[in-house]
């Protein structure tokens, strides 16, 4: 899959957007992939506005089709990043 970045700056900075250039970071492209037959797979996340800061935190369960067994998104009072990230890993189990 190809992405033209350059076409979508264009377009960007015609709609009135404002770029800074900035150093070329290392990136790949991941993708998420199913679990074995008869298991799940949590995923989560949690992060903070700042450090602490205003934090959230979300998980979702998907069985061995990929289908949603369940999910959760939940808004956090100041907390860390590392808290708002345990919150959520926590929560899912």
């Amino acid at each position: 899959m190809s992405v033209n970045w350059k076409g979508d700056l264009v377009i960007a900075s015609k709609l009135g957007f404002v770029f800074s250039k900035s150093v070329a970071s290392n990136s790949k492209i991941i993708m998420w992939l199913r679990p074995t037959v008869g298991w799940w797979k949590l995923n989560c996340d949690g992060a903070s506005k700042e450090n602490p800061g205003r934090a959230g935190a979300g998980s979702i369960i998907r069985d061995c089709q990929g289908q949603m067994v369940l999910s959760f998104a939940a808004s956090l009072d100041i907390q860390t990043n590392a808290s708002a990230e345990l919150f959520a890993i926590v929560k899912g189990l």
